[in-house]
């Protein structure tokens, strides 16, 4: 098929999809996607994180404004955070505790994450993104517009894991 040959797939304000679709474009698109991005979805599960994960050499995910999402629905991610993604979106994610940078980057020492955004994500706090920003010595942009909770704690921890 034509799905199997293409390398990014942009489906932001696609709301109607739900985890039935994410299984289709799994099976169907290339095993070498390396960009997904989804936004604006009320439906998919954890269960289409699943899915996302079986694309291994994905470089860029952006999974921004899925309200339902908790932090445990990550869980999956894990191991692309470790090993192939680049560039992370995690944008207005309302439910987003400090958990789940936790769950993503807790005793990772060096992914590839170059690129990391949480904007929005109004749960989040100092604690969390910390984790995040000692798993990413190769990180080039954070982005944490408007979260709300952080304090001068975080951009101390920038200047000492971010510099080159």
């Amino acid at each position: 098929t034509a799905l199997s040959t293409v390398e990014d797939l942009h489906l932001d304000g696609c709301y109607r999809l739900s985890d039935r679709g994410i299984q289709y474009l799994q099976a169907k698109c290339s095993p070498t996607l390396e960009t997904f991005e989804l936004s604006s979805n009320q439906r998919i599960t954890a269960t289409s994180i699943s899915y996302i994960q079986g694309w291994t050499h994905l470089h860029t995910l952006s999974l921004a404004e899925c309200p339902q999402l908790v932090d445990q629905d990550f869980v999956p991610l894990r191991q692309l955070v470790t090993t192939s993604l680049r560039k992370l979106s995690l944008v207005q994610l309302d439910k987003a505790t400090d958990r789940l940078l936790e769950l993503l980057f807790a005793d990772a020492t060096d992914t590839l994450v170059e690129e990391l955004s949480v904007a929005r994500c109004a749960r989040l706090t100092d604690v969390g993104v910390q984790v995040a920003l000692q798993a990413c010595p190769r990180l080039i942009s954070l982005d944490v517009a408007d979260v709300l909770l952080l304090t001068d704690d975080t951009l101390a921890t920038v200047c000492i894991y971010c510099m080159y």
